[in-house]
């Protein structure tokens, strides 16, 4: 009876899944494509900050570590 039960729990679960997958409203190719842009857009603008921050903080540790022995 255990499995039975079980069985019947998958399924409704997995009927449930796809009824919820029927109401999504799909993006058109157009509108993919322009998300898509957006977010590796974003992605390098990111990446390019982060290099610059780090370029720069590197930079400033460096003259840092070189004064200090001097000193």
């Amino acid at each position: 009876m255990a499995g039975r039960s079980l069985f019947t729990s998958v399924a409704s679960y997995l009927r449930s899944g796809l009824d919820e997958l029927k109401k999504v409203v799909w993006p058109t190719r157009e509108q993919a494509l322009q998300y898509t842009l957006i977010v590796v857009v974003s992605v390098i603008i990111v990446t390019v900050m982060t290099a610059a921050l780090d370029y720069g903080l590197s930079q400033g540790l460096q003259r840092v570590i070189s004064w200090s022995q001097r000193v």
